[in-house]
């Protein structure tokens, strides 16, 4: 494993702030940089499943079926967010993995809170 000299520092960078986004391209550790960096948690892989499944090719998804289960392709379904999914392939993704009961599509949801000023 390539070591990553940054690790040891993100707990204390990210100490302000609610989240961490840790970006780069395919492939370059991002995961593994922050399994490193927060052994304890949280880890949420569901984003780069979900990544895969709608943006990567057919090639793309069946390569991940060897790395996750149909159970964490389902994980990753029931907390998609909104905006990742059309609705064909939101229920494409259920019934493939045998779901009969497909939920609402995410949706988003914007709060807005007005204030008088003079």
């Amino acid at each position: 494993m390539i070591k990553r000299n940054i690790a040891p520092l993100l707990p204390a960078i990210s100490a302000g702030y609610p989240v961490l986004v840790i970006t780069g391209p395919r492939q370059a550790g991002k995961n593994t940089l922050a399994r490193l960096a927060f052994p304890e948690g949280p880890y949420y892989p569901d984003g780069a499943i979900l990544d895969e499944v709608q943006l990567g090719l057919w090639e793309d998804v069946k390569f991940i079926t060897h790395f996750w289960s149909d159970d964490d392709l389902r994980r990753a379904l029931e907390h998609a967010p909104a905006g990742i999914f059309d609705p064909a392939s939101w229920h494409y993704r259920h019934h493939r993995l045998g779901i009969n009961t497909i939920p609402p599509l995410p949706r988003r949801s914007f709060s807005l809170k007005l204030t008088a000023s003079r």
